[in-house]
């Protein structure tokens, strides 16, 4: 059969990732393409959400679990590509022990089940490392099913670390020990962690080997896109010299540019006023800027005492109840796709709406976008707007500081303060949006091209598939 004529499966484990291969799939819809989502996980509400803004596209969206223990009843050693090892565990006497003590041989074979029973001509993904379903990858990979990972968010190795350190200052290490630590540092090793906490794990040592025993492995674990996909898919000239910095081979990396950027012109062609101003030093409507609030949800209790106030809820009233009584501006606040509903009310209990429209779509609309270290602030700065970031949990990123147009505060009352002076002072607003629209080009593409470039290394992978079999 010809490739083309099999549906591309956009596999995805959240909200976030599902609506960034949204903007990819809704493309490769319009070019005639066949489409099918797989949610990474049972049938749960985040599933039902997906599973409806899919429908609304007549995509089919299936939840991974619904093929858990599917290998039982299915003739697993007909399946193309199943290891060796996972057969032989999964067949009588062993079936049962396996069961109990080794689940990752069942969910290795439901992970081919599933494939073999979609027959995708590739897999697109928003991430290849240990927070995706390696045991999926490695059934498309040992099934010859090219994965193409376009990213949607931007976390680097200061992100894991800032993890493990959390881990440590509550007492919950992951080290290594005795045979099993001996056999991970031999065989396994860049399980281990190096440089700052060197030797701590992410995953139990049991949990690592069995996977590594099945064929199931990660070159690093310490990256988001630390796995085996065939192609990423570099969102910018910053995403690519970080991917290399993180030791990612070259000739797995296209500089594509992201679907956020071809969204974000989409946006922008449904407000002529931002489409003058577009890149410009100078508020859009002038005298009158227009201000993005893009809400995070709670972190109080994964980050005890990092924030100035004792509740999340104390904190969302003091600082959006202040930007919404500043004069002279137009505010949308955009809440998280991860926050508690009851955001939503608690911000209609002081007056301020929140808006449903896509906060990419919102970002080349605006003047200011106030954030707490949002992934969006890349697709910000690549339409050269003004980032005041609230690092409401003290971590300290670095991601963004070369932008020109990117500043950051732990302390509420000094982003009540550059906030107010940007509202009033246009002359400053304008020295810094002058600036940024100049680095813009270092943070995406915006030639409304990104997603063709993506289907085309799709179709390169599918290509190169089929000749070379």
């Amino acid at each position: 059969m010809d490739s083309r004529g099999r549906p591309l499966a956009f596999f995805v484990g959240n909200i976030g990732s599902f609506r960034l291969q949204r903007y990819l799939l809704k493309y490769c819809l319009h070019q005639g393409r066949k489409v099918v989502v797989l949610f990474n996980g049972p049938e749960n509400p985040v599933f039902q959400e997906i599973k409806s803004e899919a429908a609304c596209l007549n995509i089919e969206c299936i939840a991974t679990e619904q093929f858990s223990g599917s290998w039982k009843n299915l003739k697993s050693f007909r399946t193309t590509g199943v290891p060796l090892i996972t057969r032989l565990l999964s067949a009588f006497p062993f079936n049962r022990w396996v069961n109990g003590r080794w689940p990752q041989v069942g969910l290795s074979l439901d992970s081919f089940m599933l494939l073999d029973s979609v027959s995708p001509c590739a897999l697109v993904v928003s991430e290849d490392g240990v927070s995706t379903s390696q045991f999926v990858l490695n059934a498309a990979k040992r099934m010859g099913i090219p994965v193409v990972d376009v990213p949607y968010g931007n976390a680097t190795r200061q992100d894991f670390d800032i993890d493990i350190e959390r881990k440590v200052s509550e007492g919950n290490c992951i080290t290594t020990e005795g045979v099993k630590g001996w056999l991970l540092s031999k065989f396994a090793p860049q399980w281990l962690k190096t440089g700052k906490h060197a030797g701590q794990l992410m995953f139990p040592q049991s949990y690592i080997l069995k996977q590594e025993l099945l064929g199931i492995s990660i070159r690093d674990p310490w990256i988001v896109h630390g796995g085996a996909s065939d192609r990423l898919c570099a969102e910018n000239s910053l995403a690519l010299q970080q991917y290399l910095e993180e030791g990612i081979p070259r000739e797995k990396i296209s500089l594509t540019g992201s679907p956020y950027s071809d969204c974000m012109l989409e946006g922008l062609a449904e407000d002529s006023q931002a489409s003058s101003a577009f890149l410009k030093s100078r508020y859009i409507v002038s005298g009158r800027p227009r201000v993005l609030v893009s809400w995070p949800p709670s972190y109080h209790s994964i980050f005890p005492g990092r924030n100035e106030f004792s509740t999340y809820e104390e904190m969302t009233v003091d600082i959006l109840d202040f930007v919404s009584t500043l004069r002279d501006c137009d505010l949308t606040v955009s809440v998280h796709p991860a926050a508690d509903a009851k955001v939503h009310e608690l911000l209609n209990g002081i007056g301020i709406s929140t808006s449903a429209d896509d906060v990419i779509r919102l970002l080349p609309c605006n003047d200011i976008f106030i954030t707490y270290f949002s992934s969006s602030i890349r697709w910000a700065l690549g339409a050269g707007k003004v980032v005041l970031n609230y690092d409401a949990y003290r971590i300290g990123l670095d991601n963004y500081s070369s932008a020109p147009g990117f500043w950051t505060t732990a302390e509420s009352a000094q982003l009540k303060t550059r906030l107010a002076e940007l509202v009033a002072n246009e002359a400053e607003f304008a020295r810094l949006a002058g600036a940024q629209a100049a680095d813009a080009p270092n943070w995406g593409f915006l030639d409304g091209k990104c997603n063709e470039r993506i289907l085309a290394e799709i179709d390169q992978l599918m290509e190169k598939h089929i000749g070379g079999h």
